[in-house]
């Protein structure tokens, strides 16, 4: 939603803190992933402050304050501008786009990377001048174990194809990719099994169910999804509509107990389809309709 009034730059960094050593400079959704040492000078300073102020505040860290600073530097750092009337409204802006741009980590990792904190500098049209957050801007976060992943290279291509997806969709097939992502990173976050689940089978309905499907839902889910592929269709069928009983079991109050295994099933089957989805698209099926259209040759084709 664009703001009335004079727009100033606010540039924010974002630390990452479960996600370590990464490459700099490489574009992740709305913003930028840098390295500790890539940051402005003043930037530094602030993070430092800050990162020795809560060592010494809280107790409970068993390591050293070197070592503690150290793992900290070596974090991941999303930087990214925001245009806004006041900081007040950018840190809302950029708190968001943050949020999005670490759900293409969430998706590749397979994990939670919370966004809790951000240093800003910002340019003030009213003297030309620029100035540095004295703290955080930040949100409340119940601070629990994070799953600590190592940055991985190997997943800068898929980085490019997601981010341009989520940053500028242009096909009915990039919105419903754009939306799954934002799905699958709520369900990273969530601590409850059940909960989790549903999430991930909304993440299956929103990349595969359209108005044509609302019948016969568990049917028509099990079936798309294994006529995606070349192999295997059987059990991806058995895979999905097993998945989906056991969805509405729990929606209804009367299903089975979900496991972290079939939690772990369906992140795999949702993920294996949204990069089928990514393929499909390549070739031009950029429409749920030219999917359907795919499925079904590919029925009577075997």
């Amino acid at each position: 939603m664009s703001q009335k009034g004079p727009q100033e730059t606010y540039e924010f960094y974002f630390p990452i803190y479960n996600l370590f050593n990464p490459s700099s400079n490489v574009k992740l959704g709305y913003g930028t992933i840098l390295r500790f040492e890539r940051l402005p000078r003043q930037i530094r300073k602030e993070f430092l402050f800050y990162w020795e102020r809560q060592y010494t505040i809280n107790n409970e860290y068993e390591q050293s304050k070197k070592y503690y600073i150290d793992k900290k530097r070596n974090c991941a750092i999303l930087h990214l501008e925001t245009k806004a009337p006041s900081w007040t409204v950018a840190i809302d802006e950029s708190f968001r786009s943050a949020k999005a741009s670490v759900s293409i980590l969430s998706f590749l990792y397979k994990t939670h990377f919370p966004i809790e904190e951000a240093k800003f500098v910002g340019e003030q049209t009213t003297t030309g001048g620029r100035y540095t957050s004295s703290g955080s801007a930040g949100e409340y976060y119940h601070r629990r174990s994070l799953k600590i992943c190592e940055y991985n290279s190997e997943f800068e291509k898929e980085i490019s194809k997601l981010t341009e997806i989520l940053v500028d969709p242009k096909s009915e097939i990039d919105r419903r990719i754009r939306n799954t992502l934002m799905i699958f990173e709520i369900q990273t976050s969530a601590s409850d099994e059940n909960v989790k689940f549903v999430l991930l089978a909304t993440c299956l309905e929103s990349l595969l169910m359209g108005k044509s499907d609302r019948d016969y839902l568990r049917w028509r889910l099990a079936e798309k999804s294994a006529f995606l592929f070349s192999k295997d269709r059987e059990a991806i069928y058995e895979r999905v509509k097993e998945a989906y009983d056991k969805r509405s079991g729990f929606i209804h109050g009367s299903g089975e107990t979900i496991t972290q295994s079939d939690v772990g099933v369906m992140q795999a089957t949702v993920i294996s389809v949204l990069r089928r989805l990514i393929e499909l698209k390549e070739e031009g099926y950029d429409r749920m309709e030219k999917i359907d259209a795919y499925i079904c040759k590919s029925k009577f084709k075997d």
